[in-house]
């Protein structure tokens, strides 16, 4: 029989994926813009942090034993992730578990964590969140907008490879209404978590097109 080695053990990158908010709220009802709220203005938030292979191959659930349910415990951690990694579009419970399960199993495990101590993983998502000042991004590079809603300027992309360096991170655009609105920023990361250009790019935004980016909160 081949022995098929544990995905925390196969990876080779990170992947940190953060999102725009008011853009998944454009196709997901009244609800979502309630649950923006908790969200500081002109803060990108927290989708999660993916270990994967620079290959583009997908890398296997990270638990695909009995799913642990992450629970809040009202520690510091918890009350950062509240603000800035809640879920827009289900409980904050169940966003949690699944991005546990999914992904951040794979980090437990491969620091030698036990099972339990998800909290190590959501700080470090966190860590990451705020070293690279991946809260203020928007404000930093595209300035605020007072009508609640501009396009990127044309050297967007010019400013980001200034901040974090060409082809380390792909913009994803949702198409609404026939424009297309920035919905999430995926950015790679080494084993060391510093920025690389290795793996796939897993861009969708057009070329040669306006990006928007609408405020609602």
């Amino acid at each position: 029989s081949i022995l098929t080695a544990d995905p925390w053990d196969t990876y080779d990158i990170y992947v940190l994926a953060v999102q725009w908010g008011s853009t998944m709220c454009l196709t997901s009802g009244q609800t979502c813009y309630e649950k923006l709220k908790q969200i500081p203005r002109h803060s990108m938030s927290i989708h999660g942090l993916w270990p994967s292979l620079s290959s583009g191959s997908s890398l296997a659930d990270c638990n695909s034993g009995e799913d642990i349910t992450v629970s809040d415990n009202g520690s510091d951690t918890f009350l950062t992730m509240r603000q800035y990694w809640p879920s827009l579009t289900s409980t904050n419970q169940y966003f949690w578990t699944h991005e546990y399960n999914k992904h951040g199993y794979c980090y437990i495990k491969k620091f030698e964590y036990g099972d339990q101590e998800y909290e190590y993983y959501f700080q470090k998502v966190l860590d990451l969140f705020f070293n690279y000042n991946i809260n203020t991004l928007i404000i930093d590079l595209a300035g605020d907008a007072d009508d609640g809603e501009y396009v990127l300027p044309d050297d967007f992309k010019e400013k980001m490879d200034a901040k974090f360096g060409a082809n380390t991170y792909s913009l994803r655009c949702t198409k609404y209404g026939g424009y297309y609105y920035l919905s999430e920023i995926r950015f790679r990361l080494d084993m060391d978590f510093q920025l690389t250009t290795k793996g796939k790019s897993q861009n969708s935004c057009p070329t040669g097109q306006y990006i928007h980016v609408n405020y609602v909160s």
